[in-house]
Parts: C-alpha cells; structure tokens; sequence
C-alpha cells in the first residue's frame, strides 16, 4: 500500500477501502467521531 495519508479524510478512505475496519474497530470509530466534529463553533452575539 503505498498512499500519502495527508487528512484525515485520506486516513479514514484507506481503512474503509481496505477492510481495517475489522481489524482496528477502535481507531475506526475514532475516526468516524473526528470527522463529525465540528471544525468551529460560533455563539451569538
């Protein structure tokens, strides 16, 4: 395998085309959280 992980997103594309989600259940979860989150937050002024 020989991919440049840059993102996240990069990271995230492996696991799922090469099934690590089977194999790494916890940094696959981890990485379905932190692509979720928000980037920033605002509040009202």
């Amino acid at each position: 395998m020989s991919t440049t992980c840059g993102t996240i997103n990069t990271v995230y594309k492996v696991c799922q085309q090469n099934g690590l989600k089977e194999v790494f259940p916890a940094i696959y979860t981890a990485l379905s959280i932190g692509l979720t989150l928000p980037v920033s937050s605002s509040s009202p002024e």
